[in-house]
């Protein structure tokens, strides 16, 4: 399995190593306002943080599809959940962010299919090809949130 990296999959882990992870420091600042303030505390947090990361690289390697799957998720409710934050509404709340979150993520994916697929390309070896086919589902569904979406802003 490790044997299948190429070239580009060790740039794209040394670009997550070196942008991804000192992105994702900040995580250390919040731990440190949440809780972990004595410095065995915070060693632990980052000891458990780079364990994490490197159980995810691990992980991904060998369950490419699986991992960008989580990852696509945990992705529209991210975009999703940002979204609503903005809003002064209580009502339809997993629905808006349902429809936001993945209006992002496969509007971007739909409107440009060939240069996403690329890129899924690379984070799976090749493998997002085998269910590629199954893409109209959550085009689908996306039209279908954004159906609902414009009759629950008139009504």
């Amino acid at each position: 399995m490790i044997a299948d990296l190429t070239i580009l999959n060790i740039i794209s882990f040394l670009l997550i190593f070196f942008i991804g992870l000192p992105h994702g420091s900040f995580d250390g600042a919040v731990a440190s306002l949440v809780g972990f303030k004595k410095r065995i505390q915070f060693l632990q947090f980052l000891f458990y943080y780079l364990a994490l990361f490197f159980l995810v690289i691990l992980f991904w390697l060998y369950f490419p599809i699986t991992c960008l799957t989580i990852f696509i998720i945990m992705t529209i409710v991210h975009f999703g959940l940002c979204d609503w934050t903005n809003f002064k509404i209580s009502k339809y709340k997993y629905s808006v962010s349902f429809t936001y979150g993945m209006t992002i993520i496969f509007g971007i994916i739909f409107f440009n299919e060939n240069q996403s697929f690329l890129i899924f390309e690379y984070l799976t070896n090749d493998k997002i090809y085998q269910i590629q086919k199954y893409f109209f589902i959550p085009y689908s569904l996306t039209l279908l949130s954004i159906i609902y979406f414009i009759y629950l802003s008139f009504f």
